[in-house]
Protein backbone atom coordinates (compact mmCIF):
# COMPACT_ATOMS: atom_id res chain seq x y z
CA UNK A 1 0.00 0.00 0.00
CA UNK A 2 0.98 3.08 -0.57
CA UNK A 3 -0.17 7.23 -0.51
CA UNK A 4 0.25 9.60 -3.37
CA UNK A 5 0.20 13.37 -3.41
CA UNK A 6 -0.60 14.64 -6.46
CA UNK A 7 -0.38 18.58 -7.66
CA UNK A 8 -1.20 21.36 -8.70
CA UNK A 9 -4.87 19.79 -8.59
CA UNK A 10 -6.26 20.06 -11.45
CA UNK A 11 -3.49 20.14 -14.19
CA UNK A 12 -1.50 17.23 -12.50
CA UNK A 13 2.45 18.12 -12.96
CA UNK A 14 3.81 16.05 -9.83
CA UNK A 15 3.60 12.91 -7.70
CA UNK A 16 5.12 11.91 -4.85
CA UNK A 17 4.92 8.71 -3.13
CA UNK A 18 5.22 7.73 0.24
CA UNK A 19 4.82 4.60 2.18
CA UNK A 20 1.95 4.12 4.30
CA UNK A 21 1.33 6.14 7.33
CA UNK A 22 2.30 5.64 10.65
CA UNK A 23 -0.43 4.18 13.08
CA UNK A 24 -1.59 7.94 14.17
CA UNK A 25 -4.40 8.99 11.60
CA UNK A 26 -6.02 11.87 12.46
CA UNK A 27 -9.67 13.60 10.90
CA UNK A 28 -11.17 16.33 12.96
CA UNK A 29 -13.49 18.78 11.70
CA UNK A 30 -11.87 22.63 10.25
CA UNK A 31 -12.65 25.41 12.49
CA UNK A 32 -11.04 28.85 13.76
CA UNK A 33 -11.11 29.82 17.24
CA UNK A 34 -10.42 33.39 18.31
CA UNK A 35 -10.32 34.79 21.55
CA UNK A 36 -10.84 38.76 22.72
CA UNK A 37 -10.03 40.00 25.70
CA UNK A 38 -12.47 43.18 26.83
CA UNK A 39 -11.56 46.50 29.05
CA UNK A 40 -12.53 44.95 31.98
CA UNK A 41 -10.73 42.13 31.12
CA UNK A 42 -13.27 39.55 30.65
CA UNK A 43 -11.87 36.78 28.26
CA UNK A 44 -13.86 35.46 25.14
CA UNK A 45 -13.36 32.79 22.74
CA UNK A 46 -15.69 32.35 19.64
CA UNK A 47 -15.14 29.35 17.58
CA UNK A 48 -15.83 29.60 14.06
CA UNK A 49 -17.02 26.15 11.77
CA UNK A 50 -15.83 25.97 8.18
CA UNK A 51 -19.29 24.69 6.52
CA UNK A 52 -18.05 20.85 7.58
CA UNK A 53 -14.44 20.76 5.98
CA UNK A 54 -12.48 17.73 7.73
CA UNK A 55 -8.66 18.21 8.41
CA UNK A 56 -6.82 14.91 7.84
CA UNK A 57 -3.62 14.56 9.44
CA UNK A 58 -1.12 11.80 8.92
CA UNK A 59 2.57 10.95 10.16
CA UNK A 60 5.03 9.68 8.18
CA UNK A 61 8.79 7.96 8.67
CA UNK A 62 11.13 8.00 5.51
CA UNK A 63 15.12 8.37 4.62
CA UNK A 64 16.99 11.21 4.43
CA UNK A 65 17.00 11.44 0.80
CA UNK A 66 12.83 10.43 0.88
CA UNK A 67 12.68 13.64 3.12
CA UNK A 68 14.39 16.11 0.90
CA UNK A 69 12.27 15.16 -1.88
CA UNK A 70 9.07 15.80 0.52
CA UNK A 71 10.88 19.26 1.25
CA UNK A 72 10.92 20.05 -2.06
CA UNK A 73 7.02 19.25 -2.44
CA UNK A 74 6.19 21.17 -0.07
CA UNK A 75 7.80 24.12 -1.24
CA UNK A 76 6.78 23.97 -4.53
CA UNK A 77 3.05 23.68 -3.95
CA UNK A 78 2.51 24.27 -0.37
CA UNK A 79 -0.40 26.79 -1.66
CA UNK A 80 -1.70 24.86 -4.57
CA UNK A 81 -5.12 22.71 -4.23
CA UNK A 82 -3.58 18.96 -4.26
CA UNK A 83 -4.94 15.91 -4.49
CA UNK A 84 -3.70 12.69 -2.00
CA UNK A 85 -5.22 8.99 -2.70
CA UNK A 86 -4.55 7.57 1.04
CA UNK A 87 -3.12 4.06 1.96
CA UNK A 88 -7.42 3.24 2.28
CA UNK A 89 -7.62 4.37 -1.70
CA UNK A 90 -9.52 7.30 -0.29
CA UNK A 91 -9.11 10.33 -2.67
CA UNK A 92 -8.93 13.88 -1.10
CA UNK A 93 -8.46 17.33 -2.51
CA UNK A 94 -7.59 20.31 -0.53
CA UNK A 95 -4.46 22.14 0.38
CA UNK A 96 -2.01 21.40 2.37
CA UNK A 97 -2.16 23.40 5.88
CA UNK A 98 1.37 22.86 7.42
CA UNK A 99 3.57 25.58 6.81
CA UNK A 100 6.02 25.93 7.22
CA UNK A 101 7.49 22.43 6.61
CA UNK A 102 8.38 20.76 9.71
CA UNK A 103 10.46 17.38 9.74
CA UNK A 104 12.71 15.90 12.77
CA UNK A 105 15.25 13.10 12.57
CA UNK A 106 14.60 10.44 13.83
CA UNK A 107 18.41 9.55 14.08
CA UNK A 108 20.50 6.45 13.32
CA UNK A 109 18.19 3.93 11.32
CA UNK A 110 20.05 0.89 9.87
CA UNK A 111 18.65 -0.10 6.45
CA UNK A 112 17.13 3.02 5.55
CA UNK A 113 19.04 4.67 2.64
CA UNK A 114 21.47 7.72 3.77
CA UNK A 115 21.43 5.06 7.10
CA UNK A 116 19.07 8.53 8.82
CA UNK A 117 15.37 8.16 9.29
CA UNK A 118 13.25 11.11 9.46
CA UNK A 119 9.34 11.84 10.36
CA UNK A 120 6.74 14.46 8.90
CA UNK A 121 3.60 15.44 9.69
CA UNK A 122 0.97 15.85 6.50
CA UNK A 123 -1.96 17.87 7.31
CA UNK A 124 -4.76 18.41 4.16
CA UNK A 125 -7.75 20.89 4.35
CA UNK A 126 -10.64 19.42 2.45
CA UNK A 127 -11.63 21.75 -0.54
CA UNK A 128 -15.95 21.71 -0.27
Amino acid sequence: MSFIVQAPYPAITDNLLLRSPEFSNQRNKAHTMSTIRTGDGTLYTYIKKKRGREVHQWEFKVSYKKMLEVKEFFRAYSSSLVRMYDHNDTVYIGYMTVNPWEGSGEGRAGGWPGNEAYSFTLQLEEKV
